[in-house]
């Protein structure tokens, strides 16, 4: 097919640079805090270590931890949603490890949430060296958000399936030159796929900075958590492995079925440069964690000592546990070059008290077996009983440790050598007839090697 039209020309198109009023917000973190608490490179340091910064968790839209370490791999969530208080533990590299909070291990800590997040980081390894007695695969710290002298407001919403909506704020400015303020609040609330089961978070976290004129900084922050979970007993399934009724049915309790929690964590940091090469670093955290049971749970029920099938045994929990918790730690970096080689010298001590409680209470005589095929819901009153467990744990930790970072040739070789000392004291009693007080003195050490290459081939390798 011909035309005898002659072409239209057309305008040039010209492509111009432009660049964006504001940056291009970065998934690249350099420092990972967690690693040496030194901010030296991760890529001058033998450790293995990654973080993930708040505008992956912003691009994501992850609503928990376990959604962010999904990032990360080797590292999964250990226990997932369900019957029990669920805390914040994490697998890497095959162990288990609660997850830590500004650097500090807390005994009981519910499911945090990411509204007040600003970093996760996972080091990967062996880490006693720094932070006591822990499991040799490693562990997730979470950073909290703390103000800086940036002026900015965020607000958000959203809705989604389940009856699920959630709304909050992020504000930050600053109150003179000197000082800085940053407020968090977070609110939840979700039904369930299941019958009767409903979620309801409140988060709120305040935060302080204060810089004095001889560049001391001083940074107080709070978390306050208010959580009301849902207990699920699951899916039942007869003697013959056939699942009973749909996976939205309930079979315990359209009234009884939560857990409360109440979680306050407070923290402060003191950082004072007394030079170009020395400086000072205090670093304080309060913990209490309250938790009740109001619940109908299911179990197993037994006849003359053999499983009768096809039928459950009801019983009313009302559980409660309480943690107090107080965690200090100080230390020093001192930076000197030793010959030809460049040290960062960090040396310090570390002082913990734990005090948990844990009270089992429950009603077992009230609430009569019944067949999964006719299920009965209870709605009380109950006579809850002291069960066997009352158990109370107080443990006191105090230890020092040192470690050295050493640069040479032209700061392409780089070691890291370190060691911590603690002394633990623990009281433990479940029973009134039960109960041991141990006393323990352990060491571990850490060393490592990594050399440049090249400017993206850096191999290492380190003990413990």
């Amino acid at each position: 097919f011909r035309t005898t039209e002659s072409p239209t020309p057309l305008k040039p198109v010209v492509v111009e640079e432009a660049r964006l009023s504001r940056p291009v917000p970065s998934y690249t973190t350099t420092n990972v805090y967690t690693a040496t608490w030194t901010g030296v490179p991760i890529d001058k340091t033998p450790i293995s270590a990654q973080a993930v910064p708040r505008q992956v968790l912003e691009d994501q839209h992850c609503e928990r931890i376990k959604d962010a370490v999904r990032n990360v791999s080797g590292v999964s969530q250990v226990k997932t949603e369900g019957r029990g208080i669920q805390f914040e533990e994490y697998g890497v590299r095959g162990f288990s490890q609660r997850a830590m909070l500004d650097g500090f291990t807390l005994y009981a800590m519910p499911v945090m949430n990411l509204a007040g997040v600003e970093q996760i980081e996972v080091l990967k390894g062996p880490s006693s060296s720094l932070y006591g007695a822990l499991e040799p695969g490693g562990f997730v710290n979470v950073l909290p958000k703390l103000p800086s002298f940036e002026k900015r407001t965020e607000l958000y919403g959203e809705v989604g399936s389940h009856g699920h909506y959630r709304t909050g704020f992020d504000t930050q400015g600053t109150i003179d030159s000197n000082a800085a303020y940053r407020v968090v609040a977070d609110y939840e609330n979700s039904d369930s796929f299941r019958d009767y089961l409903n979620r309801e978070c409140v988060f709120f976290s305040p935060s302080l900075t204060w810089v004095f004129p001889d560049e001391t900084r001083l940074t107080w922050w709070l978390w306050y958590q208010h959580l009301d979970r849902p207990v699920d007993n699951g899916i039942i399934f007869d003697s013959t492995g056939h699942r009973i009724g749909s996976i939205n049915e309930n079979f315990a309790s359209p009234q009884y079925n939560s857990q409360s929690i109440d979680d306050v964590t407070t923290g402060l940091r003191l950082d004072h440069p007394c030079s170009d090469d020395f400086s000072l670093h205090l670093r304080y955290l309060y913990h209490y964690f309250d938790g009740q049971y109001d619940a109908i749970r299911l179990q197993s029920y037994s006849l003359k000592g053999k499983v009768v099938p096809d039928v459950v045994k009801p019983y009313y929990d009302n559980s409660s546990f309480h943690n107090d918790e107080h965690d200090i730690l100080d230390y020093a970096v001192w930076r000197f070059d030793a010959g030809p080689t460049e040290h960062r010298l960090l040396f310090g001590t570390e002082f913990s008290c734990s005090d948990y409680h844990y009270d089992k209470l429950t009603d077992t005589t009230s609430l009569a077996p019944y067949s999964i095929y006719s299920p009965v819901y209870y709605t009380g009153p109950f006579a809850p009983t002291a069960g066997a467990t009352d158990q109370i744990t107080l443990t006191r930790v105090a230890a020092g440790y040192v470690q050295d970072q050493v640069d040479l040739l032209d700061d392409r070789l780089h070691l890291l050598a370190g060691g911590r000392s603690d002394f633990v004291d623990r009281y433990n009693r479940s029973t009134d007839a039960s109960r041991y007080t141990a006393y323990d003195l352990g060491f571990s050490g850490r060393g490592g090697v990594l050399y440049d290459l090249t400017d993206w081939v850096s191999p290492y390798v380190n003990a413990c």
